[in-house]
């Protein structure tokens, strides 16, 4: 077998190639599946192997060390409401390490926007209204 990154020829039943470190896929044979675990540790080939024994199930329910944990995100949503220049900075701070509490932030600093934009609106049309009544009389 030859390592698909360097042309090295690469021994059968390695996960790396020797010389550059590039990741081989591994091809199972029926020998090296029937090897008892004393046969395994013996090689360096065998410890590759046996590396790549472990089932991806197990693996892939194994816990993330140190991954960030989010909490609630309605205090989230309320201070981007309140203060939507902090939601807006949050949101993009927070889009990748806490998607939930940055969508929170977000939608609350969109909504206390539109509400800012909406009353600021409202506010124009009543000066108008008081205005045309005041010197219609």
């Amino acid at each position: 077998m030859r390592c698909p990154n360097c042309n090295h020829e690469v021994k059968e039943g390695m996960l790396f190639c020797q010389q550059c470190g590039t990741k081989i896929e591994a091809v199972w044979t029926p020998v090296e599946a029937v090897r008892t675990p004393k046969e395994a540790v013996a090689t360096p080939q065998a410890i590759n192997l046996q590396e790549s024994i472990i089932p991806s199930e197990k693996m892939q329910k194994s816990p993330v060390k140190n991954a960030p944990v989010e909490g609630g995100t309605f205090g989230w949503a309320v201070l981007g409401f309140l203060l939507f220049p902090v939601g807006l900075i949050l949101f993009f701070i927070w889009r990748r390490e806490y998607p939930k509490r940055a969508k929170a932030s977000g939608k609350g600093a969109f909504l206390g926007f539109v509400l800012l934009i909406l009353l600021y609106i409202g506010n124009i049309a009543m000066q108008y209204f008081i205005y045309q009544s005041f010197f219609n009389y």
